[in-house]
């Protein structure tokens, strides 16, 4: 037993030291491990300072996009609000308001980002990124251990995962992928452990696993590890002696009952996120075109950066890289071939899920099929992301196949293995010369050619050792050893390509003059870039600065359509699902009615703009100019909140649409509401009275009014369940108004309304997930006091 304990130790240690390795950068010269550079070099309004002792030139990768533009600055949020004693439900600053919470990905019951509430932020957050490949690594070296591989080829193994290329491009980039995924092989360690021992121990740390994928944000990775972790429990059922099945039937059925019980404070409110977004009406078409996988990438299993690499800035094979990943290591893909080769059944499971991934993750009918029946949630995720399990049974296959070639040594296996990879490397040659054709640029088989050249040499090496291994029949390990050292060293030469870091602490998010100015003078008004100057969606949310933007993977889909017209389109429901932003790249833009119109009544006060634009004198003025970029205010912005007297009644959403952007619609004295309102309304003709915001936070709004008659307050806050109103402490109803935002109706004189976010999604899930919590842990009990009997 402390033989065991001494074993884990010491491979935790290993880990350790393997990760140290990998992010030396981070642990040994105190890099953090966010895209500040880019941020710094690229993104307006930061790329017009000059920061001191980088007059120069700041190094960069064009890396790490999601992180900039939605992670981090919702981590910060989420942080800000619990630090605040509150839920984080809701955030103001986007969208013209948007759920926090619901939004699978801002992981806000993950445990491990307990840390945020310890440590700085940015160091929090680099150490949970190198959190990814230590519990990758340990978790499934422990899970093979269970399948009684020896330590070395365990080891290989939990290397080969925790450092394949789909981890290592996602464990940097999107926090909510990687981390949904390294509960996987936690939880095949906790099954083959219950089925070992009965331990209740084991069937608790299967049931948190499965959790803590889903609290990690990507429901995705989350559904696709619930699939393998579920048809690996029945697999392993099947091979149970029928007298011994009994036993373990019930405590198996309700591992996922359980989890997802537990799980219901995150899920409910994300479900009524998902119905309420773009996903539910966006088309599938463009997921088919860019994201499932052309065959031709199979040649990137053995040469992942044959069409360039992002982070050498000479990428060219279209789309995005890291949808497209699919190399877990040249030496893993090797063994894993000659696991296949030497058919060993323990290993079919895992092949026949590996194929599957591919099978789904390629262009062919059958997976262009599963896009085209518009499958609720399936058909609306990138395809190509299930190659995250082709990861994982690759490296488990391949952990077999060394463990083969410890022990003994098929021949015909090799072989087939070596014609199969050599194969690969002629298809990899046939595309380089394609690429030298006329018709495509010539550097681009330059670059495939260099890409291919360390692959090959590995490849050769990997060749000799096992020449050597034919010859020298008792240097099994030795070379196992020394091939997983080749391992290593091959990935980190692909791993050093995708890191980045920030070399100054003043890269996170620093506050400019500009935004210095933006944050002393717009108050409850909102802001937007145009053209060069354009701020990216969510970028002002560290700052608590309003913006009509925004960017998440949920957001109310009547908003998104609302933004879509103001941006000179017609009505349609099939809009961008992640994005909803007021286009503004050239002066011809305000000349658009719509989208002059839609500056004013969202309140977008500020734009900050390219020295070269002017904007038309009428309707803006400029009130800064540093000579790099210039800020103007809109003369003409709307208040967020103002008494309306006229109603028109309408339910069709291209109508309503088509009234609000029609010059003839009166936008300040009329709305249209899609229900008559209670309460006699007369029009105003005079003044219409007065809305003054006197408390603003992210649940709770508090307003005092004063109006000769009974009107309707109108706030261009976005309409969503869960928000409730008061008059005087007096319940009302909340009226959608003008498509998408809120509006009550409001007896004459002076009143105090009170806004408040309470969400009944959020309410219930949390009562499931305490009745999970209750009923597991009875249950828990139940199951170990039987086992002791």
């Amino acid at each position: 037993m402390n033989m065991k304990k001494y074993e884990n130790i010491f491979i935790v240690f290993l880990f350790l030291i393997i990760t140290i390795f990998f992010f030396h950068p981070f642990f040994k010269d105190g890099k953090l491990l966010f895209p500040g550079n880019l941020l710094i070099s690229f993104y307006s309004p930061w790329k017009y300072e000059t920061f001191k002792g980088w007059e120069h030139g700041i190094p960069n990768k064009p890396l790490g996009f999601d992180n900039l533009r939605f992670f981090y600055p919702l981590r910060k949020e989420i942080l800000n609000q619990i630090q605040d004693r509150r839920m984080p439900l809701w955030n103001p600053y986007n969208f013209s308001g948007n759920v926090l919470l619901a939004n699978s990905q801002s992981a806000v019951f993950y445990p491990l980002n307990i840390l945020y509430l310890f440590i700085p932020l940015i160091d929090a957050w680099s150490l949970l990124v190198v959190s990814v490949p230590l519990i990758a690594g340990i978790f499934t070296y422990l899970f093979l251990r269970t399948c009684k591989l020896s330590k070395i080829s365990s080891l290989f193994g939990g290397v080969s995962f925790a450092f394949s290329g789909f981890m290592i491009v996602w464990m940097e980039e999107n926090p909510a992928i990687s981390h949904s995924a390294i509960w996987l092989p936690v939880a095949l360690y906790g099954i083959r452990k219950y089925f070992a021992t009965q331990s209740v121990r084991f069937w608790l740390l299967t049931i948190l696993a499965m959790v803590f994928s889903i609290f990690a944000g990507f429901l995705q990775i989350s559904i696709y590890s619930w699939m393998l972790v579920f048809s690996f429990s029945l697999y392993e059922f099947w091979h149970l002696e029928k007298r011994q099945r009994g036993k373990f039937l019930v405590p198996l059925a309700t591992i996922p009952l359980f989890s997802l019980l537990i799980a219901g404070i995150h899920l409910v409110p994300a479900f009524e996120a998902y119905l309420a977004s773009p996903r539910i009406t966006a088309s599938a078409a463009y997921l088919v075109k860019e994201y499932l996988t052309p065959f031709i990438h199979l040649i990137t299993l053995v040469a992942p950066d044959i069409y360039g690499n992002p982070g050498t800035y000479n990428y060219f094979g279209g789309g995005f890289y890291y949808d497209k990943i699919l190399y877990v290591g040249l030496i893993p893909f090797i063994f894993c071939l000659y696991t296949i080769f030497n058919r060993t059944k323990t290993v079919y499971f895992f092949v026949l899920w590996g194929l599957l991934t591919l099978l789904l993750g390629f262009s062919n009918p059958f997976s262009k099929l599963i896009f085209w029946l518009k499958i609720p949630f399936i058909s609306t995720v990138t395809p190509s992301r299930i190659f995250y399990l082709t990861a994982f049974t690759i490296s488990v296959v391949a952990a077999f196949g060394l463990e083969i070639f410890i022990k003994n040594q098929n021949r015909e296996s090799f072989k087939k293995t070596f014609i199969t990879i050599l194969s690969l490397f002629v298809m990899a040659g046939l595309f380089i010369l394609k690429l030298q054709s006329a018709s495509f640029d010539p550097t681009n088989a330059l670059i495939a050619s260099r890409n291919l050249m360390i692959p090959l040499v590995v490849f050769v090496l990997t060749s000799v050792f096992w020449v050597i291994r034919q010859k020298k029949t008792t240097w099994g390990n030795h070379l196992a050893v020394l091939l997983i050292i080749l391992s290593i060293f091959h990935q980190y030469y692909f791993f050093k390509k995708s890191l980045y870091v920030t070399d100054d602490k003043r890269f996170e998010f620093p506050e400019t003059v500009v935004i210095k100015y933006l944050k002393e003078n717009s108050l409850l008004n909102r802001i937007i870039g145009v053209g060069e100057a354009q701020i990216f969606p969510n970028f002002l949310l560290p700052y608590h600065l309003f913006s009509s933007d925004g960017l998440d993977p949920v957001f109310s889909r009547r908003y998104g359509e609302f933004i879509n017209v103001a941006n000179g389109r017609e009505y349609t429901a099939n809009i961008p699902r992640i994005e909803a932003r007021l286009f503004l790249e050239k002066e011809e833009d305000f000349l658009n009615k719509n989208k002059l119109r839609a500056l004013s009544f969202l309140g977008i006060k500020y734009l900050l703009v390219p020295q070269d634009f002017v904007l038309p004198a009428n309707m803006f003025q400029k009130v800064y100019d540093d000579n790099k970029v210039t800020i103007w205010e809109n003369k003409e912005v709307f208040p967020r909140c103002w008494m309306i007297g006229e109603v028109v009644i309408r339910n069709k959403p291209e109508e309503i649409l088509n009234i609000i952007f029609a010059d003839e619609f009166d936008l300040k004295a009329e709305v249209v509401l899609e229900e008559k309102p209670s309460g006699e309304l007369a029009k105003i003709d005079g003044n219409p009275g007065t809305a003054e915001i006197k408390e603003y936070t992210s649940d709770k709004v508090r307003i005092k009014t004063n109006i000769p008659q009974n009107g309707i307050l109108f706030c261009t806050e976005t309409f969503y369940p869960g928000w409730k109103a008061k008059v005087d402490g007096k319940e009302t109803k909340i009226y959608r108004a003008d498509y998408t935002f809120r509006a009550l109706v409001i007896p004459e004189g002076n009143h105090e309304i009170v806004f408040t976010y309470e969400s009944l999604s959020f309410k219930y899930g949390a009562i499931i997930s305490a009745l999970g919590l209750l009923v597991a842990g009875t249950y828990g009990a139940v199951l170990r006091k039987k086992v002791s009997l």
